[in-house]
């Protein structure tokens, strides 16, 4: 499952007029994150106030600039028209929070307080939710899609920020997403059985049996494999985590599949309690 999308200042905030130049690289990069969303490679993020800034475009400027009205209804499209790829999350519970930093060349713009304000406790949220050193959501940089080099934050204190990202830099964010996997399943164990009834569930194409021997091999995708031993049971939890580099799939994962017929739940990590 992917990552979250939280949209820049300079694409959520059209309250102001913006030059030509700068609506084309916005009406590019919501092109761009549109595809992402269709491929399901990105969620987008989105709070009630900040939804508030879609619905503050300046209309006066529509006659000179005509992208504006396409930029407005893809925002309206994504953003007040509910479906399944967009994560609405609520932060009534954020009382206490910092100022987000701001990327620079939009510090003195508009709403851009107001973005900083509500990302600020978003980024107090999400730090709940995800280790320090990793991030699940992302701030779509225009200049990212549009040019390969995201713009920078205004940050001379360092403070903790979302990163900057465009399209080649979403693989570099965390999953969105956590696997509900029953805290006994690291006690059991998985096998021979098992494996032969649900190897389909973990991704595998194929099992063959040996002609001689006791050795079974698991045939997956770009021609990798596995080797099962039917005189080893169960199977080992070292021989099982050999999969987890084939499959994608943690060791948990794994074990819930092959021993229920089926992967495990997906949840939000939002939706989750949070860690102490």
């Amino acid at each position: 499952m992917p990552p979250l999308i939280c949209c820049s200042p300079v694409i959520l905030d059209q309250s102001f007029p913006r030059d030509e130049s700068e609506l084309y690289f916005v009406a590019d990069t919501l092109g761009r994150i549109q595809d992402q969303v269709n491929h399901n490679e990105v969620h987008l993020v989105l709070t009630s106030e900040l939804a508030q800034l879609i619905e503050d475009f300046d209309w006066n400027v529509r006659e000179e600039y005509a992208i504006l009205v396409d930029i407005y209804r893809l925002l309206n499209q994504w953003f007040l028209q509910p479906h399944e790829r967009l994560i609405r999350v609520d932060l009534s519970d954020i009382r206490e929070y910092g100022k987000h930093p701001v990327p620079e060349g939009c510090e003195a713009e508009g709403l851009v307080d107001f973005w900083s304000d509500e990302v600020g406790k978003l980024l107090t949220k999400h730090d709940k939710h995800c280790p320090r050193n990793r991030f699940f959501v992302g701030i779509a940089c225009e200049s990212a899609y549009c040019t390969g080099k995201p713009r920078r934050y205004i940050n001379p204190l360092g403070c903790r920020a979302f990163p900057l990202v465009g399209p080649n830099d979403i693989s570099l964010l965390a999953d969105a997403y956590d696997w509900q996997v029953h805290p006994d399943v690291d006690r059991r164990s998985v096998f021979f059985r098992d494996v032969v009834r649900h190897f389909r569930v973990i991704g595998c194409q194929s099992l063959v049996r040996p002609s001689g021997g006791s050795h079974y091999r698991l045939t997956f995708k770009h021609g990798r494999s596995w080797t099962l031993d039917c005189n080893i049971d169960p199977v080992a939890d070292d021989f099982l985590s050999e999969l987890t580099s084939t499959t994608g799939y943690p060791l948990p994962v794994i074990k819930h599949a092959l021993l229920n017929g089926e992967l495990p739940a997906r949840v939000l990590r939002f939706s989750i309690d949070p860690c102490s």
